[in-house]
């Protein structure tokens, strides 16, 4: 049921109505209390409600307290609740995995002079109260002050002194209950004024209170210089995501559950060899047997090794060697990286390599001139000739013909290929019809192998061609 801008004559119709409605699960109200002069109460009761949205927009100028009042044990999204102009909330019978969204100032905004500051206190600890049993709510930065604010929270904490009051709020959340458990914690920061000694402490404590996911990223004016080490023992962490921070020099490391790890802009400030090369190169080492899915994207390494990778794993590659200008390499550069590289990805059967990347490496293996490819049937990889089953090259225009001669490779050479699709754009209908022609043209090694031609979004089976 949606009610939007709508009069009533009375409160109570409104509630009547909603509480008359014994299936009711989804439920939204908006109303504008520059029209309803009267309102002086919104009143939500229901047994079976499961998603609310609650508004109250407007401006008035009443001299009465307006109260929000909700009861309803099933509700398990209270999606928005934006009001500016109620003094008092009373929520009662939240289930303790509802998600909340809370955007809400006591009516101080609009109505600085209304009532006085002890009734303000107790109408917060009220509506604090009525939300302490809920896991998951987002709190909007004016309620939370006006929060801070009138509850003078001060929290004994031994995190490092800050008078900004969302540094005082989630350093008390994380000094609160210490011996409870923390499903997920995410810090975003973009201040001038965020002390990095403050973050390393929720750091700490969120590992501390056995959090299960974490999410950190920060754009600060100087970057995150370090990571605590208890970080790199939690036993709960399930999911880790870091961004633009700098990984300190550690011995050990053990995150026995941890399943999800994302890194991006990440700095390690480390000499050992296993990351940094004597000459100062970046080199990455993968070894991970179960490994399902890989998309490596670098510009700065020099050398991969991957290992043990199954034939089941779907590969996505887009690396350069840290080779800026491939037509100008010198004898200085190591050429049996590009082989490494691909003999750790001679098993896999699914397979994406970027155009840069697959134009570096016939550069680098010095078998293209004037940029143009040039391949070899005597020596095919291992891959086509074993496991490759689908290769897909896109192509967003029309080229000087490489794409047609790759094309014709991977159909001519690959043994087990069951799918091969070639996705063009061409100009114009002359480059069509020479696409067209080249492409039905082509034999296939594989007899099982389905070869389609896309063109403007229009697929064409080979099969149909060749007719």
């Amino acid at each position: 049921m949606h009610l939007k801008q709508n009069f009533y004559s009375n409160d109570a119709l409104l509630e009547n109505l909603i509480s008359s409605c014994p299936v009711l699960e989804v439920l939204t109200v908006i109303r504008n209390v520059g029209t309803e002069k009267t309102v002086k109460f919104s009143r939500v009761r229901s047994q079976s409600l499961q998603s609310l949205v609650l508004v109250l927009d407007g401006q008035g100028d009443v001299t009465y307290d307006r109260e929000v009042v909700i009861d309803a044990p099933r509700l398990k999204y209270f999606e928005s609740l934006r009001d500016y102009q109620s003094r008092s909330f009373a929520i009662s019978n939240l289930i303790s995995y509802a998600k909340v969204d809370i955007d809400v100032d006591f009516d101080v905004f609009y109505n600085h002079s209304a009532g006085n500051i002890s009734s303000k206190r107790s109408a917060v600890r009220k509506f604090l109260i009525g939300l302490s049993n809920v896991r998951d709510m987002t709190i909007c930065g004016k309620t939370l002050k006006i929060n801070l604010s009138l509850l003078e929270v001060e929290p004994r904490t031994a995190a490092p002194v800050s008078s900004n009051p969302w540094f005082c709020f989630a350093s008390g959340f994380l000094d609160f209950h210490k011996d409870s458990c923390l499903h997920k914690f995410k810090i975003f920061g973009k201040r001038k004024d965020v002390s990095m000694c403050t973050i390393m402490w929720w750091l700490h404590n969120a590992v501390k209170r056995k959090i299960r996911h974490l999410d950190v990223e920060c754009y600060l004016e100087q970057t995150i210089d370090m990571v605590p080490l208890s970080l790199y023992l939690s036993e709960t962490l399930v999911s880790l995501r870091l961004k633009c921070l700098v990984l300190v020099c550690f011995e050990f490391v053990s995150l026995p559950n941890l399943k999800s790890l994302n890194s991006l802009k990440i700095v390690v400030d480390c000499t050992k060899e296993w990351c940094i090369g004597a000459n100062g190169d970046w080199k990455v080492f993968i070894d991970a047997p179960r490994l399902a899915c890989l998309t490596l994207i670098d510009t700065y390494s020099v050398s991969f090794e991957i290992s043990n990778l199954g034939s089941s794993a779907e590969v996505d590659i887009d690396v350069s060697f840290k080779v800026n200008k491939i037509w100008d390499l010198d004898d200085s550069f190591d050429r049996s990286n590009v082989g490494k590289l691909l003999t750790g990805l001679s098993s896999v059967r699914d397979m994406t390599i970027r155009e840069t990347t697959l134009k570096d490496l016939q550069k680098v293996r010095g078998r293209v001139e004037n940029e143009e490819i040039s391949l070899s049937s005597s020596s095919v990889p291992k891959c086509l000739q074993s496991s490759l089953e689908d290769v897909a090259i896109i192509r967003p225009n029309y080229g000087n013909g490489a794409e047609m001669k790759l094309s014709k490779y991977f159909l001519e050479n690959s043994v087990v290929l069951k799918r091969f699709t070639l996705d063009m754009d061409c100009d114009n209908e002359e480059q069509e019809n020479i696409i067209f022609e080249q492409f039905e043209t082509v034999q296939r090694r594989s007899i099982a192998c389905e070869a389609s031609l896309v063109v403007r979004d229009m697929m064409y089976p080979l099969s149909e061609l060749m007719l």
